[in-house]
C-alpha cells in the first residue's frame, strides 16, 4: 500500500480555558454564522482532568491522504469464506437485519478492516469503587495515533461526568468468536474529545468522539475521513465493525445510502448493537460514523466541517 499524506493549516485558532462546571447547554447555530463558536469538552485519561474550549465555526484545517484501496474481488471472496457461518446464526440480540443477512467476515489483518478496532468500556455507574456496567463498540484510525468513534461508546450522554468510565480497552487484529479476550494486547487512550452538543436534547446530531492514542498504530491504511454533510443519495456504502452476536469477529456489509442532511444518514446496511462507532465509508472515502440502529432503518453521522475540522487538528496536534 502507497500512502500520501499532506498536510495543509489554513486557520487554526483554539481558546483554551479550564473546564469547571457541570452543567452545559447545547446549542444549534448555522456554522456559517461566523460569530458561532464551537465548544468541546477534552478529557485526559491520565490526569482525569477536564478541559473546556471553543473553536470557531469557520475554523478550517485540511488533512488530505491518498492510498492504494482494496478491490471489489477481494469483497467478493471473503464474502463466499464467510456464506456458511452467517447462515448458521443464531441471535438473541436486537438487531437491525434488513432483508437476508448480507454481513460478511472481514479480516482485521488486511486493509481497511485493520484499522478497525474493538472498544471495551468500563464503568462505576454510582461511584463507589467499583466496576458494575462494561460496553462493547467499535472505533476506527483516521491517522496512526487518532481514532474516531461514535459519543456514546465512551460518553454517558445523560451525564458528563466521565470520570464514570473506569477503563477504555482498544483492540486491533481481534478475530476469534466467543472466546476470551484475556492475554490479548491492547491500547489506552491519551486523551478523547466531544461537543458540548451532545449533552442537549438533540444530542443525537453530535454522537462522535474523537481519541488520541498514547501509541503509534502503524496499518497500510488509515480511514480517509472527508467533509460529506448532505452527501448524495443513493449511493454504496459500507459499514464495518465488531456486532454483539458475533463477539469477537469483525463483520462489514454493503448496502445503500438512502437518506442525508447536515449531521446525518440513513442507510440499509445490516448492523447489530456492538458496530456503533464503526466507519461508514464508499470504495475511496470515509464519510461518516455508524451511530444507531432501528427498527426500519440505520442511522450514522456524517462529517460535518465543524466535526472534519476537529479531526483534522487532532492528526495535526499528534504528528
Amino acid at each position: 500500500m502507497k500512502k500520501k499524506l499532506l498536510v495543509l493549516i489554513v486557520v487554526m485558532c483554539f481558546v483554551v480555558s479550564t473546564f469547571s462546571t457541570n452543567v452545559f447547554t447545547a446549542e444549534n447555530i448555522s456554522e456559517s454564522n461566523s460569530e458561532y463558536f464551537y465548544d468541546y469538552i477534552e478529557y485526559d485519561y491520565e490526569t482525569q482532568k477536564t478541559t473546556r474550549y471553543s473553536v470557531p465555526a469557520t475554523n478550517s484545517i485540511q488533512v488530505n491522504e491518498t492510498w492504494d484501496l482494496f478491490d471489489s474481488q477481494a469483497v467478493d471472496s471473503m464474502k463466499q469464506i464467510a456464506k456458511d457461518t452467517i447462515g448458521g446464526a443464531n441471535s438473541n440480540l436486537s438487531r437491525t437485519i434488513i432483508g437476508e443477512d448480507q454481513r460478511f467476515l472481514s479480516s482485521p489483518t488486511d486493509a481497511p478492516y485493520s484499522s478497525v478496532a474493538l472498544l471495551i468500556a468500563t464503568y462505576d455507574t454510582d461511584n463507589n469503587g467499583t466496576v458494575d456496567d462494561s460496553s462493547c463498540g467499535t472505533g476506527f484510525l483516521v491517522s496512526k495515533n487518532v481514532l474516531v468513534t461514535a459519543a456514546h461508546c465512551v460518553v454517558p450522554k445523560e451525564d458528563i461526568d466521565t470520570t464514570k468510565l473506569v477503563e477504555l480497552k482498544i483492540y486491533f487484529g481481534v478475530h476469534q468468536y466467543g472466546a476470551s479476550l484475556t492475554g490479548l494486547s491492547y491500547e489506552h487512550p491519551k486523551k478523547w474529545t466531544w461537543t458540548t452538543n451532545w449533552h442537549g436534547s438533540d444530542g443525537w446530531m453530535y454522537d462522535y468522539c474523537v481519541i488520541e492514542l498514547h501509541n503509534d498504530i502503524t496499518r497500510p491504511y488509515y480511514f480517509n475521513c472527508i467533509s460529506s454533510s448532505n452527501a448524495a443519495t443513493p449511493q454504496s456504502i459500507y459499514a464495518s465493525g465488531y456486532p454483539g452476536d458475533f463477539q469477537y469477529y469483525q463483520m462489514t456489509s454493503f448496502g445503500q445510502l438512502t437518506e442525508t442532511a447536515y449531521n446525518w444518514c440513513h442507510y440499509d446496511n445490516d448492523m447489530v448493537p456492538g458496530m456503533s462507532g464503526g466507519p461508514l465509508y464508499t470504495s475511496t472515502n470515509c464519510i461518516g460514523i455508524i451511530t444507531y440502529q432501528a427498527d426500519t432503518f440505520n442511522q450514522g453521522n456524517l462529517f460535518t466541517p465543524s466535526l472534519y475540522n476537529l479531526i483534522c487538528s487532532k492528526i495535526v496536534d499528534n504528528q
